[in-house]
């Protein structure tokens, strides 16, 4: 992996054991509570974070070898604001339905498709010859064109984002019911 994205990947990684480990002793029920009608349950939160993992290295595999360019000012502008936004305590809307769950998957699937997706990614950075550290390859709905250390930057900003919805759904009364 280039050592510029060494740091911010192992950052992601830690990241992601931070959000499931507390899920791993957790009943289904627990897992399933929705907080209220139409809002996910934990479960959910943790499908989608791999659904765009999953999304994102998928479209940077097959993108890789096309011709690079660096990213726009205005793509970094709309990745700043998004972040901004991720910060908020306010939900937000998932850009594209394909990163929204659609039914309940076990917890250990989704650690096994997590953790697959995220070696997939490390293979990708492995990969990359020094004139696609910089290049933007991989597609965001709201943002555009993200380079490979744009993308781990929306990562760790996107998950903190609902490491912040994992701890309102554990404080539901839902939650405390299950």
């Amino acid at each position: 992996m280039h050592p510029s994205l060494t740091p911010a990947f192992q950052r992601l990684e830690k990241q992601r054991e931070e959000l499931l480990a507390p899920l791993r002793a957790l009943p289904a029920g627990k897992l399933e509570a929705r907080p209220g009608p139409g809002q996910w349950c934990l479960l959910d939160v943790v499908q989608h974070l791999v659904l765009v993992d999953e999304g994102m290295t998928a479209y940077g595999e097959k993108k890789v070898n096309a011709p690079g360019r660096p990213m726009t000012l205005a793509e970094r502008l709309r990745l700043g604001l998004l972040s901004a936004a991720f910060r908020m305590p306010v939900r937000v809307k998932a850009p594209t339905p394909v990163v929204i769950p659609k039914e309940i998957v076990p917890l250990a699937d989704l650690e096994t498709r997590w953790a697959a997706a995220r070696a997939r990614m490390a293979a990708l950075f492995d990969s990359l010859p020094e004139e696609k550290v910089r290049a933007a390859f991989f597609r965001h709905a709201i943002v555009g064109m993200l380079d490979p250390a744009a993308l781990v930057a929306f990562l760790e900003c996107h998950v903190a984002h609902h490491l912040q919805q994992v701890g309102r759904i554990r404080g539901s009364d839902a939650f405390r019911k299950a």
